[in-house]
């Protein structure tokens, strides 16, 4: 395959959206020949490495790549910096990218989509923005809703989202051009059955964030543990993007007397699948909308039995009381009542659990993300149309392969 397509994301740590990327080149690089530029070295760069995957770190500035969304609220000599800093770092990334010769340019988040997203239209490149975050005043400030909404109408050639919900923010009406393409996982062997044995592992994965809800999660464990005193509930994650002090505020909690001795801590693990095979539930607390929500996938295809917030992208993948359970946001009273309805009735939970796993391996795995992807990439280059769509058919029947083999 001739094609070569750069993918631009302005972080190298592992969050969710560059899992999915890392996941999705392994797939798209027996067709396509993939280019990453990341504006900072770290663990994704070394994964992409260790898979023969070509990537270069470009230089911007340490304020551009560490900046906040809160910082962008208000009008302040440091944004006006940003913006200079932002459209600087857009020049000499449009040069890298005439340099680096693809046909494509597939931006990964925010902020790769709007610096990178200008860089690839100075160097007359197609654009692929891909938008990981919900661009709405719950998650941003509202006047970066408002610049994000306006610029996503005139600068990409494409535009895809994580679920229909995360589309919905961007104000776009549905076309072919403005589609979702759901970050579909892995699929391995069948998963281990655990049995029951006590203490029962509740447990919360990914990154630790306020609005991730691990706070929540403590105050359930603790309601619970009244009840079922013989149950552990673990942590899996780290404070990746300067979310220190409230990894601080967790553990102090977890130290209180009603929870000591009861809640583990982790910390950040590469390997999740072996996280997740220890646990028993796998529960996502997140106070606000989640843009998707890859660890509910992570944890369905385990078969785990998933409590998650009924809210933004989640109500895509869980069908209640079918493949998993809903609670509202924030109410942690009806999360308790959920997990003390599986930890009551095992077999409903073992069959929420088989479900989860069977919609999964239907709808949300990495191979559908990259058929998707290919067919996105064969309507925006013509000229490539034929070689994609025999990278569409080989991908295709390596999944149904796959699917047969594992389930």
């Amino acid at each position: 395959m001739t094609l070569r397509v750069l993918y631009i994301d302005h972080t190298a740590k592992l969050g969710g959206g560059e899992i999915f990327l890392l996941n999705l080149l392994l797939v798209l690089q027996d067709n396509i020949t993939p280019v990453v530029v990341l504006f900072e070295d770290g663990p994704l760069k070394t994964e992409l490495e260790r898979r023969i995957i070509e990537v270069h770190i470009f230089k911007a500035s340490n304020a551009l790549v560490t900046s906040r969304k809160e910082s962008l609220a208000r009008v302040s000599p440091e944004l006006i910096q940003r913006g200079i800093s932002s459209v600087n770092t857009a020049l000499r990334l449009s040069q890298l990218i005439m340099k680096l010769n693809v046909d494509l340019v597939h931006t990964n988040n925010l902020k790769a989509c709007l610096i990178g997203g200008v860089a690839a239209r100075l160097a007359r490149k197609p654009l692929v923005w891909h938008v990981h975050d919900r661009i709405s005043a719950d998650y941003l400030p509202q006047s970066m809703v408002s610049l994000v909404r306006t610029m996503v109408k005139v600068m990409p050639t494409a535009v895809v989202a994580n679920s229909v919900s995360t589309l919905a923010t961007l104000n776009l009406s549905t076309s072919k051009r403005n589609t979702v393409i759901y970050p579909g996982v892995k699929v391995g062997e069948p998963p281990v059955h655990r049995s029951w044995n006590q203490p029962v592992r509740i447990g919360i994965v990914g990154r630790i964030s306020e609005w991730k809800g691990q706070h929540i999660f403590l105050e359930i464990a603790s309601r619970v543990l009244k009840v079922y005193p013989a149950t552990e509930w673990v942590i899996v994650g780290a404070a990746l993007f300067g979310e220190d002090s409230y990894s601080e505020q967790l553990k102090a909690r977890a130290a209180e007397p009603d929870l000591k001795g009861h809640v583990i801590f982790r910390g950040f693990q590469s390997d999740v699948v072996t996280e997740m095979r220890s646990l028993d539930i796998v529960m996502h607390c997140s106070i606000s909308p989640e843009p998707f929500g890859q660890v509910i996938t992570e944890a369905m295809v385990l078969q785990k039995p998933v409590i998650a917030t009924g809210a933004g992208g989640v109500l895509e993948i869980i069908e209640d009381r079918q493949s998993g359970l809903l609670v509202e946001m924030g109410d942690i009273q009806d999360a308790v009542g959920a997990v003390k309805m599986l930890l009551a009735n095992p077999l409903i939970a073992k069959v929420l659990g088989e479900n989860g796993r069977h919609r999964v391996l239907e709808h949300f795995t990495i191979q559908q993300s990259a058929i998707a992807t290919l067919e996105l990439y064969s309507d925006l280059l013509p000229a490539k149309a034929n070689e994609l769509r025999c990278a569409q058919g080989s991908v295709e029947c390596k999944l149904k392969r796959d699917k047969t083999a594992v389930k």
